[in-house]
């Protein structure tokens, strides 16, 4: 393994855990026991979903080598797997009544763009690893 194949597979292990620490604060601010939409960190949170975004189309786009695209593929579909399991969880939760109770449900837009967030990489992926593998500019048969 290549230096290179080495600082993507890291590159590409702290964007993940990126993507999943954003959404993490994310559903901890809005959708901790009921849903509550407040400002206070909202810009924040944008901002740093539009650095994350771009940082996967960045390194997506420059990750070319057999090890890398392989890597980066095993990350994307983890991050998928992780973000239908989220969409789940929201589609299965329900008001209840008592203490720690949840008296309002997240909206379907909060849902879909979390899902969304955890769909990037894969995105990404399909958009411009996969090509490297198609183009035969990669042996994957090494």
């Amino acid at each position: 393994m290549t230096k290179r194949a080495l600082v993507f597979c890291i590159l590409w292990l702290l964007l993940a855990a990126a993507i999943f620490y954003i959404t993490l604060i994310i559903n901890l601010s809005f959708n901790m026991f009921s849903w509550h939409f407040h400002m206070d960190n909202f810009v924040y949170m944008i901002m740093f979903i539009i650095v994350l975004i771009t940082a996967c189309y960045i390194l997506a786009k420059h990750t070319r080598g057999r090890v890398e695209i392989w890597f980066s593929f095993l990350i994307a579909i983890a991050l998928m797997i992780f973000g239908v399991f989220v969409m789940v969880n929201f589609y299965s939760e329900s008001v209840s009544s008592g203490f720690l109770a949840r008296h309002a449900l997240s909206p379907h837009w909060f849902r879909i763009t979390t899902f969304t967030i955890y769909l990037t990489a894969i995105i990404f992926w399909l958009i411009y690893p996969q090509n490297y593998l198609k183009k035969g500019s990669v042996s994957v048969l090494k």
